[in-house]
């Protein structure tokens, strides 16, 4: 019926989690809830053994148990992740109380559909009572929508006061709205977090009008199973019209996806608004955007890819109960009504002449790409297609913007890619006949950006012999000369021979590099002496080169008078000198190093500050 994350909602007349279902095999039908017996029975036992009565709408908690209106029984009942069934709501007495205390003890008439809001509150088409009644996390219960009273009143105002007239379905979306399937006054109601209640879909009337235009201006006669799909759209499966309707959740337009309005049976393998349906009762969407609907009197289950293509996915259209074990194409149903899926992609539908429960696993595929799904323009990027639930003989068909490209098999790759394309796989294998099914998409962005190489600075020239620190003002990149006049690693520069040299810094990204670019000259040689690396005079730290003597003086200011520790180190840390001396006055250091960078740090009680010098 409906997938609204982070709750599944679990379709009209059936439901199952996986879990706690026993695996049924690829493409298998199986029977996993109800002993075909129509009557009440087997709480507190296994769900299988269990008897109810038309069994209607459900939803699985955020633990994973599974709540399911048991229609004539006047019950909401519960399947623990055990498997273990036990009543939930209602005394099975048809008639109207209880509201203010707990749930197992207040009266139904007739519940049908059921939803889970993200608080885990649960909410009830108490249909014969025309109210929809709220069960809160510590299980007591009241009316949530509808004064009792069977005929159409209230929009505009509390949900309380209003009046509803063979309440179907319901269904909430994540920011907490209750959307309510109107049945007998044809209509679709909003309920919003504020308890105000409003129609979104149909007039009332009881023809088939409207498509392309606001919904609320559409005739929709007899709606019944809702979903809403991950965009907030909204899904009406309507009877009378043998169609499945659309409200863009963008626009509140109104269109017909499936049914031509005919009742019958045909149209497989071709547009699903071109197929016939007879009173699909029930619809459900998974996160792909593929759609089952359950074809009630044609007694199959049938899929609308995300194509827009309808195919019968289960059951021959013979009316009966056959076909557990086998492929779920070979399977009989009795007026199929509820369909759903859990996380893991197998369909449960409530086989509902039968009084069972059934469940159909399916393959399913997944694609994915190697790498992030922003490439660079002309990259090579690859997808593999993956399928669980195995396939017989499976075909793949890779789409670039839906159109055929790559090779039949379950990878592609390509170098072809643009801006905004759309990469999808379809899936076809036999079930009985051939089935397709539509991978999720994958859009691509293609990046043209390159890195950003910075700007070097420091000193142009450098002795051979002696070295000079560059630096660059971008980060990661990688230093090299043109040529062997200079040597750099690093950023430091050693001089190699005389001449002209070009010191490099390249960043690189996925999409490419960018180099930036400093001349160097190489001196033959150079006098003995000391030069400030960096010639900015700090607060603390003034350093002043002799060349002529080989030496340089050191004044260390400060608004008082102090000591000061002056220390000189190598580039790899390694002491040259330490001395001491008073603030404010110049004191001449002789260091007798070798040509290199040094660090000459200043500390006092109010500070330190550190200078580079190059000796050469």
């Amino acid at each position: 019926m409906r997938m609204n994350a982070p709750i599944l909602r679990l379709a009209g007349f059936m439901l199952c989690l996986a879990f706690w279902c026993p695996d049924a095999g690829a493409q298998i039908i199986t029977t996993i809830a109800g002993n075909g017996v129509f009557n009440y029975g087997g709480d507190g036992g296994p769900g299988t053994a269990a008897s109810v009565e038309y069994l209607h709408f459900g939803v699985a908690d955020t633990a994973g148990n599974l709540i399911v209106s048991d229609n004539f029984n006047d019950r909401i009942r519960e399947i623990n992740t055990a498997g273990i069934i036990s009543t939930f709501a209602g005394d099975g007495a048809p008639a109207f109380g209880g509201d203010g205390g707990p749930a197992t003890l207040a009266h139904l008439t007739s519940p049908r559909g059921v939803t889970m809001d993200r608080k885990g509150n649960l909410y009830i088409a108490d249909a014969n009572n025309s109210r929809i009644r709220k069960v809160d996390t510590a299980g007591n219960i009241s009316t949530y929508a509808g004064n009792g009273i069977i005929g159409f009143a209230g929009d505009g105002g509390p949900a309380t006061a209003a009046e509803f007239t063979g309440l179907i379905d319901l269904v909430a979306d994540t920011a907490g709205n209750i959307y309510a399937a109107d049945g007998g006054n044809a209509r679709v109601r909003k309920i919003d977090t504020s308890g105000i209640i409003t129609t979104i879909a149909g007039t009332g009337g009881t023809a088939y009008t409207g498509d392309g235009g606001p919904a609320t201006l559409a005739q929709i006669q007899a709606p019944g199973g809702l979903a809403l799909d991950k965009y907030g759209n909204l899904y009406i499966a309507i009877d009378n019209c043998n169609c499945v309707r659309k409200v863009n959740a963008a626009d509140g337009i109104i269109h017909t996806i499936a049914g031509n309005n005919t009742m019958g049976f045909s149209g497989d393998g071709g547009p699903a608004t071109a197929a016939s349906l007879s009173s699909p009762a029930d619809i459900a969407v998974d996160s792909a955007l593929n759609l089952y609907i359950s074809d009630h009197g044609n007694n199959r289950i049938r899929r609308i890819d995300t194509l827009g293509i309808i195919q019968t996915i289960a059951g021959t259209g013979a009316e009966g109960y056959a076909g557990d074990g086998g492929p779920a194409t070979g399977a009989a149903f009795y007026l199929p009504m509820g369909v759903n899926l859990d996380r893991q992609g197998n369909i449960y539908v409530c086989d509902w002449g039968n009084y069972r429960l059934r469940k159909i696993t399916l393959p399913r595929i997944s694609i994915a790409s190697t790498t992030s799904d922003t490439i660079c323009a002309g990259a090579a990027k690859s997808f593999t297609a993956v399928v669980t639930n195995d396939a017989a003989a499976p075909v793949y068909q890779w789409k670039l913007n839906n159109s055929n490209t790559g090779t039949g098999t379950s990878s592609y790759t390509t170098t072809m890619l643009h801006n905004g394309d759309v990469i999808t796989c379809v899936l076809t294998y036999l079930l009985g006949d051939a089935v397709t099914t539509v991978s999720n998409a994958i859009r691509i962005t293609v990046d043209t950006t390159l890195p950003d190489a910075g700007a070097i600075t420091g000193h142009d020239s450098v002795c051979t012999r002696h070295q000079t620190l560059l630096a660059d003002t971008a980060a990661g990149g990688a230093w090299s000369a043109s040529n062997m006049r200079a040597l750099v690693v690093s950023g430091s520069v050693s001089g190699i021979a005389a001449g002209l040299d070009t010191i490099r810094y390249t960043v690189t990204n996925a999409c490419g590099s960018r180099t930036a670019l400093f001349p160097v000259v190489v001196v033959a040689t150079c006098p003995d002496g000391i030069q400030q690396v960096n010639p900015v005079v700090r607060d603390g730290l003034i350093l002043q080169p002799n060349p002529n003597t080989g030496n340089f003086t050191c004044t260390v200011r400060s608004q008082e008078n102090e000591e000061a520790i002056l220390t000189m180190t190598s580039l790899d840390g390694r002491k040259i000198l330490r001395t001491t001396t008073l603030t404010n006055k110049p004191i001449i250091l002789e260091s007798g190093a070798p040509a290199g960078i040094y660090f000459i740090s200043a500390a006092t009680g109010h500070g330190v500050w550190c200078e580079q010098v190059l000796i050469y």
